[in-house]
């Protein structure tokens, strides 16, 4: 555990002593730079061991709910080091997954679909550590994107008016928005159409206030395609 060098000291005294942080402390009657001593501290192997590098490489950085996400993490040792051992943890949002043994330092899991919910969010991957290397962990940025949902006036109420403001969410990932309404089904648009705009929120004027039904169809176009809540 330590090795006795006229210039560290030498003849050690008694035994060691733990303080609070885990450390072990001792001393010598002989040596050092005054001849006379010194104290030492014993390292312990957990402090000795060197950090890895690790890369996190996702299979996309912006996905939908409805689809799955391959994660790749690379753990490498340092100056040569051996190739590091043990096993690798993701954590995103509320998703853990299970421990996966690195094969020759890399390991790669599949977050399957409908793991994350809408938003952005960070991928942490964490390694065990072995006996050469202390845990470590990093990190890669995803988006789960959503589209819009209206917000105002909630389906299924009774309309206040012949005139009346929608207002909706910005969703996730979503580039433009078109509002629809009509009264000869879902998606009609023989009442209004908003065209596309990056607004949230349309006012439609002129509503018969007869007890008809109307529908109204959001449209959210995300990565270039279009989605829809009714």
């Amino acid at each position: 555990l330590f090795a006795a060098t006229p210039t560290d000291g030498y003849e050690t005294t008694a035994g060691v002593i733990l303080d609070g942080n885990g450390n072990l402390f001792g001393t010598t009657q002989a040596g050092g730079t005054n001849g006379v001593g010194t104290v030492f501290e014993i390292a312990s192997v957990a402090q000795t061991k060197p950090t890895p590098t690790m890369t996190v490489s996702l299979s996309s950085h912006s996905i939908t709910p409805a689809q799955a996400l391959t994660v790749t993490v690379d753990v490498a040792g340092v100056n040569g080091d051996p190739t590091p051992t043990g096993s690798v943890t993701l954590i995103c949002d509320s998703y853990i997954s299970a421990a996966t043994t690195l094969s020759s330092g890399s390991a790669v899991i599949g977050i399957p679909a409908g793991s994350l919910t809408p938003g952005a969010d960070t991928v942490t991957a964490i390694y065990s550590g072995d006996t050469n290397y202390r845990t470590a962990s990093a990190a890669a940025a995803v988006t789960v994107t959503g589209p819009a949902t209206l917000t105002a006036p909630a389906p299924g109420t009774t309309l206040s008016g012949s005139n009346v403001t929608f207002t909706w969410t910005a969703g996730t990932g979503v580039a433009n928005y078109e509002l629809l309404v009509g009264n000869t089904g879902p998606g009609s648009s023989d009442l209004y159409s908003s065209g596309v705009t990056t607004n949230t929120s349309a006012t439609v004027n002129g509503l018969q206030t007869k007890g008809a039904m109307i529908y109204v169809r959001l449209l959210s176009e995300i990565n270039g395609a279009w989605q829809h809540n009714d």
